[in-house]
């Protein structure tokens, strides 16, 4: 399996297993797994998905404008709401727009939010340790860290052969309310103890080097690159009809989708996001969303 072939599959899985909805060519064009960043082309994705088809390993989910894979044992199907009544119904793009326009909606929040910055030799210093040899993923040659769970968020950090350090914060069940101070300061602290954390196994490893170690800075985390995210908006009230997934493909180079999500509280609330590739700081890319209303632009499919 080539390098490209193993992302693919990887982003795949947490499409369906953990994001929980089908997938298209439109979330493949344009990727990042473990702080690598792939394009392909729809004539080669119409290609993987025809040979990963015979080999069993994905299926079709349904086709709309577009066509929409899953994996084995994972089945989304159509669109389906309830009505008033509680009758179960087929409802349509428009129609559920309209509806979720009329929700009261909580406020801008972000989660699965992807960052990188660089430094100089720390894959090798990591590397010459046998408590992270033993970790070494043989086909990409990452050193994935244990995950640092604090604030309600799960961050994962990989050091790759390249010295480009990959941070993954996860928090979809719980996202980061970006207009309130207290969810800035929840993604600052957590996000200090990650550097925190990766300065402080670098210098461990760093002292062990028979030549001797000149200590090397981890950049700040306010000059980290976001690379991608999840931007969007929780309906406020609980949400009763049965679950579903849209997904709308790219308006204006963002993903966007519409879907039911399953919060901490395990209330099910209607969820509408978009997925985007800021390439700035996080504080950066957050006061750009603080300034724009960067839900405006799926409304754009209704015409």
């Amino acid at each position: 399996m080539s390098k490209l072939d193993h992302a693919l599959m990887q982003r795949v899985k947490e499409i369906v297993a953990i994001e929980q909805r089908p997938f298209s060519f439109k979330d493949l064009e344009c990727f990042t797994v473990n702080g690598g960043s792939y394009k392909i082309s729809h004539g080669t994705f119409r290609n993987k998905i025809s040979k990963l088809r015979r080999q069993g390993k994905v299926e079709l989910d349904y086709n709309s404008s577009i066509a929409f894979y899953t994996l084995p044992g994972f089945h989304f199907g159509n669109t389906m709401t309830r009505d008033h009544m509680g009758n179960t119904t087929v409802i349509g793009v428009t129609e559920l727009i309209d509806f979720i326009e009329k929700l009261p909606l909580e406020s801008k929040s972000i989660h699965d939010i992807h960052m990188k910055f660089s430094v100089p030799d720390i894959w090798a210093i990591l590397a010459s340790d046998s408590k992270y040899q033993s970790i070494i993923n043989s086909k990409s040659k990452d050193i994935r860290l244990q995950p640092l769970i604090t604030e309600d968020l799960k961050i994962q950090t990989a050091v790759h052969h390249t010295d480009t350090v990959s941070v993954v914060v996860g928090c979809s069940h719980n996202p980061v309310f970006i207009e309130d101070i207290n969810g800035i300061l929840r993604l600052s602290n957590g996000l200090v103890r990650t550097e925190e954390r990766l300065s402080r196994v670098l210098d461990e490893c760093g002292e062990k080097l028979p030549g001797g170690y000149e200590k090397i800075p981890i950049p700040s985390y306010v000059r980290w690159i976001v690379t991608l995210w999840h931007f969007g908006r929780d309906s406020k009230a609980e949400y009763s009809g049965d679950g579903f997934s849209m997904t709308f493909g790219h308006v204006k180079d963002t993903l966007i989708r519409i879907y039911t999500k399953k919060k901490n509280s395990d209330r099910l609330c209607i969820r509408s996001e978009i997925q985007q590739t800021p390439n700035k700081t996080i504080f950066d890319a957050i006061q750009e969303k603080i300034s724009l209303d960067g839900l405006t632009s799926w409304k754009v499919i209704k015409k």
